[in-house]
């Protein structure tokens, strides 16, 4: 169950999804990214009828990070630890540690915004134009998704809340994802890169 003052920072970061208590599920049901909030006065009203509903955030703007290691054979973890043994540490960025035990990184998405991309490595899943991210104060099975704080160097702020850019994580993680090299590049890496 997320409150509202959970909901009111992250619409810092996009459009809020009510979510039912205890879920990921939107409450709106079909057309949800046309239902989200916009607006303080929208949340404050939707929790004042719901307050125990759950929080996600629209990626309108924005591209995450989505980390899951539900999946053993999957582990987003063991991805990201992978990058880190190649000295290929991610951005600093907004941080979100999900129920599970994975984690959100939160980037502003370059102009034009990028496709929803699942296991672009192991357990590593991109979320953005029309898809949701639970918010951080949410509560499922049992488990919350808690904040970290975010490392404030070299980072572009929206709101109170920091987050860097996708691009350099996009193009640096574009190297990542084989050993040898891939040419042509991918309609996305040009569309990253601007060519």
């Amino acid at each position: 169950m997320s409150s509202v003052d959970d909901a009111l920072r992250d619409l810092e970061l996009g459009p809020i999804v009510p979510l039912f208590p205890d879920t990921k599920k939107p409450a709106a049901g079909m057309g949800w990214p046309d239902k989200a909030l916009r607006h303080k006065h929208q949340v404050i009203a939707w929790w004042t009828a719901h307050p125990g509903a759950n929080h996600g955030i629209l990626c309108e703007g924005l591209a995450v990070l989505d980390v899951d290691v539900k999946d053993a054979r999957m582990n987003g973890m063991e991805s990201l630890d992978t990058l880190k043994k190649q000295k290929r540490d991610l951005p600093a960025t907004r941080v979100v540690e999900t129920a599970s035990g994975g984690a959100h990184y939160y980037y502003r998405a370059p102009r034009g915004g990028v496709a929803t991309k699942v296991n672009f490595l192991p357990g590593l899943e991109r979320r953005a134009l029309n898809a949701q991210t639970v918010g951080a104060g949410s509560v499922v099975d049992g488990s919350t998704y808690r904040s970290f704080r975010p490392s404030r160097s070299r980072t572009r702020r929206r709101g109170s809340s920091t987050i860097r850019c996708w691009t350099s994580f996009a193009e640096h993680g574009a190297k990542l994802t084989t050993k040898r090299k891939v040419w042509p590049p991918s309609i996305e890496q040009r569309a990253i890169r601007g060519g």
